[in-house]
């Protein structure tokens, strides 16, 4: 394959965004729980979202809708440590991979980093007409809750849904247990 082709290009990452694609977070993720299981470190997967994003959809552009997630996950780029990684696991849901970062570590990062991104300008557009975005986070940790790096995904998965039915602008833990494999 060549790899300077455009395929490959964008399967590496998303291409509105620059965000590291699904796959390509993935398997840094398989890389770095290998790396968690050899010196017993811990890291954090966040799911960001948009509690009502889809309103502001439904009266606005494309691009309007576009320019939150693009500057969202710009914003998320010039937050976080060198050594963690922004992804996309679709159009709407933002990854974070907080490497070397246990519970406590997530737990104090998460409320304070999602009223940040709140508070940016991009966030406070005239066209919301007076409607406020909120955003919801589900946290998973390794290995305090999940040893596979899908179960870690799906249990932030988990977690935000979690926040959204708990009527969002809320960051979620998982609560489900590792089990013995």
């Amino acid at each position: 394959m060549n790899y300077n082709s455009i395929p490959y290009k964008y399967h590496l990452r998303d291409n509105l965004t620059g965000a590291l694609s699904r796959n390509t977070f993935l398997k840094l993720l398989e890389k770095e729980e290998k790396n968690a299981r050899r010196t017993g470190k811990s890291f954090a997967v966040l799911c960001f979202e948009y509690d009502n994003l889809d309103e502001f959809f439904d009266i606005n552009s494309v691009d309007d809708y576009n320019n939150i997630i693009v500057n969202t996950v710009d914003f998320i780029h010039r937050s976080i440590r060198q050594i963690d990684r922004v992804g996309m696991y679709n159009r709407q849901i933002i990854l974070l991979l907080l490497s070397e970062t246990n519970s406590l570590g997530a737990k104090s990062f998460a409320p304070r980093f999602r009223k940040n991104i709140i508070e940016q300008k991009f966030i406070k557009n005239p066209k919301l007409a007076g409607r406020k975005l909120t955003l919801s986070i589900g946290i998973s940790i390794f290995p305090d809750n999940y040893t596979k790096k899908m179960s870690i995904i799906e249990g932030a998965l988990k977690a935000l849904k979690k926040a959204h039915q708990m009527g969002g602008d809320r960051e979620i833990f998982s609560i489900i247990r590792k089990i013995n494999e």
